[in-house]
């Protein structure tokens, strides 16, 4: 948001997650964001707990992970 406001102020910016366009998919991460009602959590949590994020992030594969988890790369 920063580099956004002030473009002149940022010579460059790394991101570890970009924003996506969920509009393109149809995984449950997807699906899920699409019906989301936002105002709930927000005002159930304020600042949305990592567990949620990471269960939310762990819908857009749940196949990989699980098999990840069964073989964990050491």
């Amino acid at each position: 948001m920063y580099s956004a406001i002030h473009p002149e102020k940022v010579k460059n910016l790394i991101t570890i997650a970009t924003p996506g366009d969920f509009d393109l998919d149809d995984s449950l991460l997807s699906v899920w964001t699409k019906n989301i009602k936002e105002d709930y959590l927000l005002n159930a949590f304020g600042n949305l707990p990592g567990i949620i994020l990471n269960a939310a992030f762990i819908l857009r594969n749940p196949i990989n992970i699980s098999i990840s988890l069964k073989n964990p790369v050491v």
